[in-house]
Parts: C-alpha cells; sequence; structure tokens
C-alpha cells in the first residue's frame, strides 16, 4: 500500500474522531468543553474564545494522530 495514500487516511480518519470528540454543549445555562460527550470545563474559565479552543485541541489532535 502507498504511504502517502496511508498518511491521508490516518488524516481523514483523525480529522473526523477530533471533530466528534471535541465539542461545546450547554449545561445548566453554561457553554461547556467537552471530551467524548463528557464535561470538561466551562468555557468561562477559557482565556481565549470556545471555537478557537476546540480548533486549537482539534488540530493538535489530528497532529498526534496522522504522523
Amino acid at each position: 500500500m502507498n504511504m502517502e495514500f496511508f498518511k491521508k487516511y490516518s488524516k481523514n480518519v483523525a480529522e473526523r474522531n477530533a471533530s466528534l470528540i471535541y465539542q461545546i454543549r450547554e449545561f445548566d445555562g453554561e457553554l461547556w468543553l467537552t471530551y467524548s460527550d463528557g464535561l470538561v470545563c466551562p468555557c468561562s474559565m477559557l482565556n481565549v474564545s470556545p471555537v478557537e479552543a476546540i480548533k486549537t485541541m482539534r488540530d493538535l489532535y489530528i497532529k498526534r494522530k496522522s504522523e
């Protein structure tokens, strides 16, 4: 099997998983970061926007899983 195909496939799987694993959801009137549907911390604890934090978390996950 071609190594480039494997790398691209691995990155696609990592991207899909990152989108499923890291989310933002509402709980008790507040937005929370979640990991596999488990509450991690309220977004109010972040020093960046929740969307920026999730994007960074997903990007780091993809980097770890596709290298």
